[in-house]
C-alpha cells in the first residue's frame, strides 16, 4: 500500500461528545484502513465544453454570458440594498 504521508499508528484525545464507556480514559488507539481512493476527472474547459454544457459554441462566449450573469446580479443586489435602505428611512428604523 502506498504511504499516504500519515503515520500508520498513532494515539489522538478522544472529542468530548464522543460515546464511550469510560470517559477517564481520554486517548485511544484506532486504527482505519483505506479501502478505496477515487479521483474525479473534470473536462478541459474548452469550446467542446462550452458546446455541451451550454447553448454557446464556444467558451469565449460561455465566459462573456456568465461575466454578464454576476454582473446582472451585481446590480440586482445593489438595487435590493437600495430599496431596504430607503424603507428603513421612511420606516423610521435608522
Amino acid at each position: 500500500m502506498p504511504s499516504s504521508g500519515w503515520p500508520p499508528r498513532r494515539a489522538r484525545p478522544l472529542p468530548r461528545h464522543c460515546p464511550v464507556a469510560s470517559t477517564k480514559a481520554r486517548d485511544a488507539d484506532i486504527n482505519v484502513t483505506v479501502q478505496s481512493v477515487k479521483e474525479r476527472v473534470l473536462p478541459d474547459l474548452d469550446d467542446d465544453f462550452a458546446q455541451l454544457a451550454s447553448e454557446y459554441d464556444t467558451l469565449e462566449e460561455l465566459r462573456a454570458d456568465i461575466q454578464g450573469q454576476a454582473e446582472r446580479a451585481k446590480k440586482m443586489e445593489q438595487g435590493v440594498q437600495a430599496r431596504d435602505k430607503v424603507l428603513e428611512h421612511l420606516l423610521g428604523h435608522h
